[in-house]
Parts: structure tokens; C-alpha cells; sequence
């Protein structure tokens, strides 16, 4: 029997497809999301190698093209039952995934109810510079708003977060997205905290400092 991804792989996983799929403006629905999973994970090297030549010569992906590679690799009889348990768990992740972020969003006021809401403020945000202004917003809504005890209605102060921008790089693997990303975070708090560090700037201070 294959060996099943442990919980933080497909977490990887899941969150490098939704990057992506955002990215290339691919409709993240079930079975698209099922494409890109597999992609990334490189359970199946002839979907890995048909999706490599379609990026590299920055083919579109189209509703019908979409459709055509899941019917490609995705429907067959055998082991049907399988196939199904593992899209649902799939899908399931992607839902809890996009959910956060949707809830994200609503409560600091970028985003309406509804996924075409949640679509829109992610389709104009693309690419590291779109990702950091996206990122400061959310930073400022945080430190704007007075976290108060329900119970007493007493004033327990701001919260600050600081946040790190990474930019995905395709075909790279997803390890190596989530460490500049660290990085730039890890930066944000050494730096002053309650603030924005992009990859960019990491390396820009890196290069100083060797310089």
C-alpha cells in the first residue's frame, strides 16, 4: 500500500497548490485543487511532467483544459473507492485552508461574505510587491483595533503581529518557499516587530552586510 503524506507534508502541499492555482488564476475548485496537490506532493510523475511543460512554456489554464487533465489522471474504475477517499480528504483540506484565510479576511474588513468576494481581493493581489502591500494592510487593521475583556468590557490593549512575504518560484520545492518566508518573518521580529519583512528585503540586508 502506498505511504500516505503526514499531516504537515500535505498541509505543504496544500498550501503551495492554493499559491499557485491563485497565481495562474486556476478555479479552485475540488478537482483543479486535486491537479495541483498531487503536482507538488510528485505522486504521479507523468502529471508532474505534463503540468512542468504547460508552465514553462506559460501555457493558460483554461476552464477546459483544467477539466481535460483531471479526466486525464483522475478517472478510471480501479481502485475508484480510493481515489474518492483521497480527493474528499483533499478537498476537506483545501476547504479548512481557504476558510481561515476567508474569516481572515471578513473580520479585517477586506472581504465580503462568499468565496467570489474572497477571490476578488485575492486576484488583485499577485506577486511579492501585491503579496507585501496585502500583508501590511492586514498588519494595520490588526494594530487599529482594541482587543477588550467581554466579561468586564476592560480595555486589554492593541495586538501587533509581524508577518513575512515570501514569493513562490515555480517548480521549486515548497520547502524552499516556507524557509525565506520564515525567514523574512524571523527578520520582522528581530527587526523591531509590528511590522512587514519581504524575502527581498532579507536578501538586500544580507548583501549589505556581506558587501
Amino acid at each position: 500500500m502506498e505511504q500516505s503524506e503526514s499531516p504537515e507534508q500535505a498541509k505543504e502541499f496544500a498550501r503551495s497548490a492554493l499559491s499557485l492555482m491563485v497565481a495562474k488564476k486556476i478555479a479552485t475548485n475540488p478537482n483543479n485543487f486535486t491537479v495541483w496537490f498531487h503536482y507538488f506532493s510528485n505522486k504521479y510523475p507523468d502529471l508532474r511532467r505534463t503540468l512542468e511543460i504547460l508552465l514553462n512554456n506559460d501555457q493558460e489554464f483554461t476552464a477546459s483544459r483544467n477539466a481535460e487533465i483531471f479526466e486525464k489522471f483522475f478517472t478510471f474504475d480501479e481502485d475508484k473507492a480510493a481515489v474518492d477517499g483521497e480527493r474528499a480528504a483533499i478537498s476537506e483540506a483545501a476547504s479548512k485552508i481557504e476558510m481561515e484565510l476567508v474569516e481572515i479576511l471578513k473580520y479585517l474588513g477586506l472581504a465580503g461574505d462568499g468565496a467570489a468576494e474572497y477571490g476578488k481581493v485575492l486576484e488583485a493581489f499577485s506577486g511579492e510587491k501585491d503579496a507585501v502591500k496585502l500583508a501590511e494592510k492586514i498588519r494595520q487593521r490588526v494594530s487599529g483595533k482594541t482587543v477588550v475583556n467581554r466579561k468586564t468590557g476592560g480595555d486589554l490593549g492593541k495586538i501587533t503581529i509581524s508577518i513575512g512575504v515570501g514569493a513562490f518560484d515555480f517548480g521549486e520545492p515548497p520547502g524552499q518557499l516556507i524557509a525565506r518566508s520564515d525567514g523574512a518573518l524571523y527578520t520582522a521580529k528581530r527587526t523591531g516587530r509590528d511590522r512587514v519583512v519581504s524575502q527581498d528585503e532579507v536578501q538586500d540586508k544580507e548583501l549589505a552586510f556581506g558587501s
